[in-house]
């Protein structure tokens, strides 16, 4: 009778649906937490119990959990984001520092190759420093070693005789030396010096060539503002050459300088 009763109920329910089926099996049925349909023939009470569906809260298309999935979805993915800038940032900042450092390392000279030619160590003689002209035989090309300084007996720096563009001083290191920087001053005790000047070099006086920038333009170094403070101008790149010569281009009240060079 049980098994009939079953039978009967599932072939309503396919035939039916489940709310058509159950109203007409079981009309008073009591819907607790869980739904109970029940069926009686008089002896035996059979209950179907429907899984409980979870209720939701609908916001047009979308429910309230799913809504809530998404924003986490969307925080994560803002913070994924935000850790991805702080990484990029931080190699930027690693990939400047390094350019920094790069940018330095060209324009120093190399630490192997700093030697103070002039007036260093091994210094050249008096006679492998020349002039176009000097004031007089006290402003000689001899007068423009970088430490030199006016005494009762010299003159603190080389003096041109004429302020022009044909001047130039010019040393010969006696055989082919890698040139790496110039350095130049003023002149001891009087407000005269070189603000601007232009570097020719070579193995040979009659055929110097001019130095160039990275564009193939006849480069201008800057030069002093001053007397006595040391100005450094890097080559990059160096030059290999014997003779290398200062031509000044514009100077404060005459045109006046001390000078050395850096190579080995």
């Amino acid at each position: 009778m049980v098994l009939a009763s079953l039978i009967f109920a599932f072939l309503l329910i396919s035939e039916l649906g489940t709310d058509k089926a159950l109203s007409q099996v079981a009309p008073n049925a009591v819907c607790s937490c869980q739904e109970a349909y029940t069926f009686e023939d008089g002896t035996t009470t059979v209950v179907l119990q429907l899984p409980k569906t979870s209720t939701t809260v609908s916001t047009g298309n979308q429910s309230l959990s799913e809504l809530e999935q998404n924003n986490q979805k969307q925080a994560q993915m803002l913070s994924s984001q935000g850790l991805l800038l702080m990484q990029q940032a931080k190699q930027i900042q690693q990939i400047e520092l390094e350019l920094q450092d790069l940018k330095l390392s060209i324009s120093k000279p190399p630490a192997d190759c700093q030697d103070v030619l002039v007036s260093g160590n091994s210094p050249i003689s008096d006679s492998q420093i020349t002039a176009s002209s000097m004031w007089d035989s006290n402003h000689g090309p001899a007068h423009s070693r970088l430490y030199a300084n006016m005494d009762q007996h010299r003159v603190g720096s080389w003096s041109a005789r004429i302020n022009d563009n044909n001047q130039w001083l010019q040393f010969d290191f006696g055989h082919v030396r890698k040139l790496t920087a110039i350095l130049t001053k003023g002149r001891n005790q009087f407000a005269q010096f070189v603000k601007t000047y232009q570097i020719h070099y070579g193995n040979n006086t009659l055929l110097m060539k001019d130095y160039r920038d990275g564009t193939g333009s006849v480069k201008i170094f800057q030069g002093n503002i001053d007397l006595d403070n040391i100005h450094e101008n890097v080559l990059n790149p160096p030059v290999y050459a014997r003779y290398l010569r200062i031509k000044p281009l514009t100077w404060f009240m005459h045109i006046s300088m001390r000078a050395d060079v850096l190579g080995c």
